[in-house]
């Protein structure tokens, strides 16, 4: 039998992270081969270069696609690009059609492959549907992707559900788990000293890890609403209890000896891509 070919395209280092285990996977199916697509910040040497990385992996890349020709950070320059991108992906698609795109997330060049797909009558499927991120661009480029996909992958019940409110048909969301929490089981974990050198830090003391998200949705206005919060965070920690302030960090228990089940994500997620209805002969 011939294998369905299944397109997976990536943009950045954050989502290839999640994107690693699935593409491994699917290099290895009997039934499936995967095409990796890399574009994006991947590309660029301002972003690290991060394609290394893949290369690194041993992971085959099909294509590379560059679309950074108008800078970044701007509103006009993400216009651009998203709009470059779309031809850009409408081509390779139309000269190299796959009989699926999968796509993680909720970013502008991700959209414009899920767009090209839609357009040329490609099926697609969606990993992480569903999420909300307040305040951020991401939210509107996500629900979008949901409206265009075939077959849905949310991380949890209650993504899946708003999935099935946004109107999909609940036969193609697939609630397989989250990525992220599939990798926290099988990383290998670093040891507190070994974290300390990757990081340059002493972690002798009780600190705290603070990430902020700014808005991308609204106008821009971060930096004010930074310094604010930094200035409540310093605040707040000299008002903690002394015994807070003052005790050592306590050890955490290594992953592997708590009693968590085993996550699926990627091999339902496989399961189901192989199985789907959608993938006509």
């Amino acid at each position: 039998m011939e294998k369905k070919t299944v397109c997976v395209v990536t943009g950045t280092r954050a989502e290839y992270g999640l994107l690693r285990g699935v593409v491994k996977s699917l290099a290895q199916s009997d039934v499936l081969a995967v095409r990796l697509v890399v574009t994006g910040a991947h590309l660029a040497q301002e972003f690290g270069m991060t394609v290394r990385e893949i290369e690194e992996d041993g992971v085959p890349i099909a294509a590379r696609i560059p679309i950074l020709k108008f800078g970044t950070g701007t509103a006009l320059a993400t216009a651009r690009t998203t709009a470059y991108a779309l031809e850009q992906f409408i081509e390779y698609f139309t000269a190299h059609r796959p009989d699926m795109v999968l796509v993680l997330g909720d970013r502008y060049e991700i959209f414009a492959a899920g767009q090209a797909a839609a357009l040329l009558g490609i099926p697609l499927a969606h990993i992480s549907g569903g999420d909300v991120t307040l305040g951020a661009a991401d939210d509107y480029f996500r629900h979008c992707l949901t409206k265009m996909a075939s077959l849905h992958f949310p991380a949890c019940e209650e993504y899946a559900a708003r999935v099935v409110r946004m109107g999909e048909a609940p036969e193609t969301v697939h609630c397989v788990g989250g990525l992220g929490d599939e990798n926290i089981r099988s990383l290998p974990l670093l040891g507190k000293d070994a974290l300390a050198q990757s990081l340059g830090l002493s972690l002798a003391r009780p600190y705290a890890l603070v990430t902020y998200h700014p808005e991308t949705a609204a106008p821009p206005r971060s930096s004010g609403r930074f310094c604010a919060r930094w200035k409540a965070l310093t605040g707040w920690t000299s008002s903690l209890p002394k015994r807070m302030r003052t005790r050592a960090a306590r050890p955490s228990t290594p992953l592997s000896t708590r009693r968590a089940r085993k996550s699926l994500a990627v091999g339902l997620l496989l399961q189901a891509l192989a199985c789907c209805a959608i993938f006509r002969p």
